[in-house]
Formats: structure tokens, sequence, C-alpha cells
């Protein structure tokens, strides 16, 4: 979660209620007899409940939404909407052909209770109806803020420096950028570059971003930024300006994804932490272009929510299959009392990926999964994988597996799918409290390292990559170092290889891991690294698919943080990360590019920034060749 930093619509109408609901009567289960719609007003906006006539007694079957167009043969039904049928036996949606009724679960499924929604503007509610959507042009929106605000930041400059220096190349071409050392037979980083630099609104960056066939698009606290593939800025919004649209408040935690499946950009984003009003938020870029229109929806998290109890929604973590996009929030119960919060579990958002791309429709799935923290939906390179799966720890010993099956619009989720075993897995330690861990050259504070939450999840030729950062040994009272942890699963849970990318010594430390992996196999972790006698720096790891079981090379620095960086919560946190991001290159499947932070130089030519916040962070992309004749940008 971000902090903001500050330097010195109307309310919907409610509809009126309807007396009486309306009452639809149709042999809905084929059994001959008529059965009972009713259809009620909700916050979610039109519900139905269904009964069916069992003999003396009408018995309640279901009571939901899901996207699906019906025929007449069940009935006068609202368009558009379709019944979640549930049973003893299992559970199905009623489909449009001669057959309705209950469909048995797969085998090894435990039924999970869904909530089904659409995204037609809902007229319930207070300020913030359940589910508003709204269609975005990044340009248009780029130069009209452009043309208010037309001072250049730091980021801006500093790429215009680039540029000039570009220009100033003879013939006007760049200067060839040197390649970086081939390791041990691995990949080189064939280029490296600026992303964004701190403006100064958010702690800490967030850092994520994502590779298309000719952009690439950082999202952070501060801002969106659209990259060309070599570098160059060709536009930026404020992270509040993206989503301006829905009037929240204060937005943080994004993450972007390109879909290489769809060929279309993801982002996701939460609204208004802590708060009544807390809301998930999409956008789906309307074409392969990011700067483009983006089709965008927000999405109450406790419609139902009061002053004194209600849920709100943190961190989210990203993924995608050929069926689904799916988000997964941690939500926290809130109450009127300053600072007083419950962590209650996860909640699993998972939207049909067919009627976004066909119609800009977020229609969507939800699903709770009590009690367990950063459910991890996996990045799915394979395109007939039907199933979308999860991860997430289930102690400091053993990873849990979780899974989303089932047709889109009949999804079922599976929260204990599978779990790795105990066997030869010695345990990490989850946090060391608000301590900072992490050690930096020439300041006073180090460097907080969060905790040991899962960070990242790949689906690859049917085996899983995840990797996180966990405190060693175990035990508060123990803990001399970071590490990141990463693991090769099948999607039984089988360890395939697990290892540690460490300094037993505890001189270094890693943290915040982001993974990649290839149509070969072979793997690319990205991470930050610290040591007394240098600034937070960008690294990265790698092993071929060639490599024996169990190896990791050694820690490469690709960006070399230039100085001290304290920006201190009121909590005392020195606040980095919260997470990073990696992704194999969509033009070839083959290289892999990383997204990571690094300690920027302070900032002392702005006057309006308090003297304790004018350290920066600054984010660095790295292009990692996997390919000995590959050119130093591949382009489509």
């Amino acid at each position: 979660m971000a902090f903001a930093v500050t330097w010195a619509g109307g309310p919907a109408k409610a509809p009126a209620p309807r007396d009486t609901p309306p009452i639809t009567l149709s042999d809905l289960d084929g059994d001959g007899d008529l059965d009972m719609l009713v259809e009620t007003q909700t916050p979610f906006g039109q519900a139905e409940t269904v009964f069916n006539n069992d003999g003396d007694r009408m018995t309640r079957l279901a009571v939901g939404l899901a996207k699906r167009e019906l025929d007449s043969r069940l009935g006068d039904l609202l368009p558009g909407y379709a019944r979640w049928v549930a049973g003893a036996d299992g559970v199905g949606l009623a489909p449009s052909d001669d057959s309705v009724g209950v469909a048995p679960l797969p085998p090894g499924l435990e039924a999970a209770t869904p909530e089904r929604f659409d995204t037609k503007p809902s007229t319930l509610g207070d300020d913030y109806p359940q589910i508003r959507t709204l269609t975005m042009n990044f340009t248009v929106l780029a130069r009209r803020l452009a043309a208010a605000n037309p001072e250049p930041d730091e980021t801006v400059r500093r790429h215009r420096l680039l540029s000039i220096q570009k220009m100033g190349a003879p013939g006007g071409a760049a200067k060839p950028r040197p390649s970086g050392p081939r390791l041990l037979g691995g990949p080189s980083v064939r280029d490296d570059f600026l992303a964004v630099i701190d403006n100064h609104t958010a702690i800490p960056a967030d850092t994520h971003g994502a590779v298309g066939p000719e952009h690439l698009v950082v999202a952070l606290n501060t801002e969106i930024a659209i990259q060309t593939r070599e570098g160059e800025l060709l536009s930026k919004v404020g992270l509040g300006d993206f989503w301006a649209g829905f009037s929240h408040g204060f937005v943080f935690d994004p993450k972007v994804v390109y879909d290489h499946l769809a060929k279309r950009w993801v982002v996701f984003t939460i609204a208004d932490v802590n708060t009544t009003k807390s809301a998930v938020l999409i956008a789906l870029s309307r074409t392969i272009d990011p700067t483009g229109d983006w089709d965008m929806a927000s999405i109450r998290v406790h419609p139902e929510a009061a002053p004194d109890n209600y849920l709100y929604a943190d961190y989210p973590s990203v993924g995608y299959n050929k069926k689904w996009l799916a988000a997964s929030v941690n939500l926290y119960k809130g109450t009127d009392v300053p600072g007083e919060k419950e962590f209650v579990g996860s909640r699993i958002y998972a939207f049909h990926k067919p009627d976004y791309i066909q119609g800009g429709r977020a229609y969507y799935t939800q699903f709770d999964d009590p009690g367990f923290f950063t459910v991890v939906p996996a990045t799915t390179f394979d395109a007939n994988d039907t199933n979308l799966l999860f991860i997430t720890e289930q102690s400091t010993r053993a990873l849990r597996i979780s899974a989303l099956s089932g047709r889109v619009g009949q999804e079922h989720y599976t929260p204990k799918y599978a779990r790795t075993t105990l066997d030869g897995i010695t345990a990490w330690e989850f946090s060391i409290g608000k301590t900072n861990i992490s050690p930096q050259k020439a300041a006073a504070k180090s460097i907080f390292a969060n905790d040991s939450r899962m960070h990242a999840l790949a689906k690859r030729n049917g085996k899983l990559w995840a990797a996180h950062h966990v405190f060693l040994p175990e035990g508060m009272e123990n803990v001399d170092r970071t590490a990141v942890q990463w693991w090769n699963l099948e999607t039984n849970a089988t360890i395939i290889q697990r290892g540690y990318i460490q300094d037993t010594n505890a001189v270094k430390q890693y943290t915040f891991p982001s993974v990649a992996v290839n149509k070969n196999g072979d793997v690319l972790i990205g991470y930050s690294g610290f040591t007394k006698d240098t600034y937070a720096s960008a690294y990265f790891s790698y092993r071929k698919a060639s490599d024996p079981l169990g190896f990791m090379s050694k820690p490469a620095l690709f960006k070399a943080g230039v100085a001290p960086y304290v920006k201190l919560r009121a909590n005392g946190r020195n606040s980095w990360g919260d997470y990073s991001a990696a992704q194999v290159d969509p033009n070839n499947d083959t290289d892999m590019w990383t997204i990571q932070m690094y300690a920027e130089t302070r900032n002392t030519e702005q006057k309006n920034i308090p003297d304790d916040k004018r350290d920066r962070w600054g984010t660095w992309w790295g292009f990692m060749a996997f390919q000995p004749d590959d050119p130093p940008v591949v382009t489509q």
C-alpha cells in the first residue's frame, strides 16, 4: 500500500422502490412443474432468486447474476442474465439449451459460493454506485494535462536530455550501447534505461511495468507512463488523473500486464483505502496500442458499508489465462476507530475476458478466500490452459495452490487445490515488524523490507514458477538477512526445485522479486539489492533450462543506486518496493525484461519540498537477451 504525500459529482439518485417484486413462472428445472423467479433490487442492480416447485414446497435454488444470453425456453428472463443453480451435489449455471439443472463438480473440487455481477451503470446507492464504467483516451488525457502543466518534471527533463544526446550522435543516430557481459553462457544486459523518477507525491514507488510489441507501460503510485521499447518517453499521466473519471479520493497500488493472448493491456488499481468507499479499478486497452482508448470500470468493494463496519481492499495481485483476467486483493475490516483494522482474507475478481475484449463490458465473478493473505494469480502462457492457478503462503514452511476452473460464467474456485510438502523445507520468518533491515551506504536509516508474501507466479509449459523474499533464519530474534526464495512446482504442488538468492554472511540482502519464464524454460528474476557499502540498486539472476536442478546465477547488477534513500512514514518505516515486474518479450518469446527500483539523486532544485523528503527513488528498465544474435531491442 502506498502513502500519499501532499505539500503546502453529486450523489446518484436512487429509484423509487417497487411495492412488490415481479414474479415470473416457468419450468426452470425441466421437471414439468412451474417454478418461480423473483426479481429484486439489490445494491448490485437487478437480482434474481429462483425457487423450484418440489411437490408441496418451493425450494430456493439460486441467488446471483451471470452474464449469459438465454433463449425463451427458460421463460421470460431478463436479457443478459442467467441463473446460478446450486444444489446438494454441485453447482452450475442454467444453460440456454434443452438441459436445465445441476451440473456436477469436477473431481476434487470444493464448491465455493460465487457472487456474479455485470457492469451496467447502477442507479442505486450513494455517491459511488456499486459499478461504474467509462472510456478514456490516454493520448488526449496526456496532452490536456501537459497543456495545463507546461513545466517539465525531472522525468521529462531527463528523457529530453537523453534524446538530445542521441540526436548529437553522428548522423543523428543513437550512439551504440555496449552490451553487458554475458554471464556464464547466460543472458546479457543488451539494453537498460530510465523509466520514471520520483515526483514526491507517493511513498514508495510500487514499481510495476509491462512490455508489448511496440511499447512499454510503467505503472507507479505516482504516474502511468508509456515509452517506446528503446526507452523514449511518449507520454505520462498522474495515477490519479488516469482514474479521474471516477472521482475517487486516493488511488494506489497499480499493476499493469500485457496480455499476450488477447494482445491487450490491463491496469488494476485500488481506490480509497480504509474507507467505506473502497473500490477496485480495472482498465483494458481497446487495441494493442496503449496510447489509445481504454475501457475502465470501478467496482465498489462493500456496497453495504457503514461507518463503523466496512470492508476495504489493499494490495492487488494480477494474472490471466485465456478465459479470465484475475485480480486478487487483501480484504480488511475497518471501523470508526482511527487506526483500527482487521485482516479478514482475500477476494478474487475473475473478469470474463471474452465479454471485456469483445464489448468492453467488465463482467466478473467474485470469490472470497477467508484467512489467506496475498493470493497471487498466475500469468499463464499456455494458450490451451483452461484452469487459472493461484499461490499463497500456507505457512512459513509451505505454499498453497488454489484454482479457478469451469466455463466462463460458470466458474468454480477451489481454495485447497494443492499444498507443498513440509519435507526438507526450512522455515523462514514472515516479517520482523516495523524494523528497517536492508542496509545502505551513508544513511542514518536502513530500508524496510515489508514481509514474505508471495510476489509473482508464472505458469509455463505446464509448470509453476514463483518468487518472494523471506527473512532468515527463522525467529524474529534470529533474523539477520533477507533472501529471494524461488520455487519451481508441478501443478499438484510437487516441488521440482527451489532455492535462495542470498548471502549467508548477511552482508548483502535481496528483496521484492519478480519472475519471468520464456518458451524454452529459461528463467529471469529481477529484484532489489542492498549492502552497507552501496546505495539501493537493481539486480537480476537467471537460469537456463539446461542448467542443473537448483541452479540460479549469482546476483548481477544492472542499475546502481547513486544516493542514500530515507523517506520515513509516520510509523518509522523507510518504505521501498512494494513489488517489481519481469516479463518475457512478446515479440520473440525468448528475451526478457524487468523493471526495478533504485536510489536516485537527492532533489535539491524544488523549493516546496520538506528537507526530510528530498531523497527520491527512480525506476529502471533492463532488457536481457537470451539469444546470442539478438539486436539491442527486438521490435515487431
